[in-house]
């Protein structure tokens, strides 16, 4: 099943995105998800903190001084869709960088499914300027 097309940056995200569908809920709505990474995903979740090291590169052309580590909590459905990505942690001392970060995983849209239901995961990266 290929993966659904992206869609257009609506602004600042408002909240975790609903569940459309009866008992195939795609539990962006369930209180607690206790799905596992599987090996797929922790590829595409390492990949897509990797793409986002961008929005600290261009901050970093401002502030060469500027260093610390974000942890973005990110949702993923059952079926893969991702339902929320928000700054769990920012000990970087710049919001808009940490922000932007989050929001590169919104836009991922999808992942590969998690086994066992949905998924909370925290997604630890570390800013530090090249050597």
């Amino acid at each position: 099943v290929p993966p659904p097309p992206p869609v257009e940056d609506s602004g600042p995200e408002t909240g975790p995105v609903r569940g459309t569908g009866g008992s195939m809920s795609t539990a962006c709505d369930a209180r607690v998800c206790s799905g596992r990474v599987t090996g797929d995903l922790e590829s595409a979740l390492a990949f897509r903190a990797k793409t986002a090291h961008k929005c600290y590169d261009d901050a970093l052309a401002q502030d060469a001084t500027l260093k610390g580590s974000v942890k973005i909590g990110v949702r993923v459905a059952a079926n893969g869709n991702i339902c929320s990505a928000t700054v769990a942690q920012n000990d970087l001392g710049n919001a808009s960088v940490a922000g932007c970060i989050a929001n590169r995983f919104r836009q991922a849209g999808h992942f590969p499914a998690p086994a066992g239901g949905c998924l909370d995961v925290a997604v630890p990266i570390s800013l530090l300027p090249p050597h």
